[in-house]
């Protein structure tokens, strides 16, 4: 598959991406949002390997996995989160190792211009291998829903040619006391929903299902070796716990100083809506809408004869002005 990448990509977003594949024998650390990011056995992390963050995670009250940010998934279109992760950048909180962002095809138009924030859509990649591109239309197509960011930068990984793969913060929103790793500001709790608010899955766009068969399709290649580094964390179910041999484990660091623990406001914006999820929850109702009947009386009744009527009193008109000349000549 890597060899085909460059066949799906402008040539532009290849040589971005292209540093990253040829660090593919290194192990990867995909790590989520879920609560078990605080407890990483550090000496199942081997010395050296790359980290695949995602969306908010510089809300962490520690550098769990140090500053470095190998690879960055941001798929959420809300502003004040894409103006704060940039913060995260020139303030130098974090080290960001690649000169780009994976995103979603479906929400890049929220994004500043691909000059200002460069990005590759991670729908792209999946789409070179078929079960994964058919997992895809399945959930997106079909079921109008959505694969949670964890699973598909997992899989992106496999795609890139990663043979390591370390899993942390991939809860499942199973935790019954937290939703996410960190701490919920004021600003972030104005852009979501009530149902990001609680833990468990916002059943309008995700479901653990459609996760667990992601994390499946993930571990049907032999050639690639998934693990967790929690000792009690929910994936454990599902994949093995990576060996404990870090004789010299790193270890958490705190943040000192002023430190990004809350979306910022992005300034000469318009309030945005409520987020993303709104949105797409309003754009699925007006898909029932439309196929509902009583739209359908009003196209039959009003729409198709305001269009109809014009063009057959245009189409007499013709024909009436053909005759006409044709008794003159």
């Amino acid at each position: 598959m890597v060899n085909q990448i460059q066949n799906v990509l402008d040539q532009n977003s290849y040589s971005r991406l292209l540093p990253t594949i040829e660090k593919n024998n290194l192990p990867i650390v995909i790590v989520g949002n879920g609560p078990s990011v605080s407890r990483i056995n550090y000496k199942r992390l081997p010395k050296e390997f790359l980290t695949f963050r995602i969306n908010n995670f510089f809300l962490e009250d520690k550098y769990y996995l140090g500053k470095n940010v190998d690879l960055c998934y941001a798929s959420m279109p809300i502003d004040n989160s894409i103006y704060t992760l940039l913060g995260t950048i020139t303030n130098h909180e974090y080290k960001f190792n690649s000169n780009f962002f994976f995103t979603r095809e479906r929400v890049t138009g929220r994004f500043p211009d691909q000059s200002l924030f460069p990005r590759i859509e991670i729908e792209k990649l999946l789409s070179l291998d078929i079960k994964m591109s058919s997992y895809m239309a399945e959930i997106f197509h079909y079921q109008q829903k959505h694969i949670t960011s964890g699973i598909l930068s997992l899989l992106a990984s496999i795609v890139m040619g990663f043979k390591k793969i370390y899993l942390i913060g991939l809860d499942f929103y199973s935790d019954t006391d937290r939703r996410y790793a960190y701490k919920l500001g004021e600003n972030y709790k104005k852009s979501l929903t009530k149902e990001d608010l609680v833990v468990g899955y916002s059943e309008t766009l995700h479901s653990r299902d459609i996760d667990l068969k992601g994390l499946d399709i993930a571990l049907s290649y032999p050639d690639v070796q998934i693990e967790s580094i929690c000792d009690d964390a929910f994936v454990n179910q599902f994949v093995d716990l990576a060996e404990s041999n870090n004789k010299s484990p790193m270890k958490a660091s705190k943040k000192t100083g002023e430190w990004t623990n809350d979306l910022l406001i992005a300034p000469n914006l318009q309030t945005e809506p409520q987020n993303l999820i709104t949105k797409l929850s309003l754009q699925k109702e007006v898909k029932y809408i439309k196929k509902s009947l009583f739209v359908k009386l009003v196209w039959g009744l009003i729409v198709q004869p305001l269009i109809i009527i014009p063009f057959m009193l245009t189409k007499k008109l013709v024909l009436n002005l053909v005759n006409f000349m044709k008794k003159k000549d």
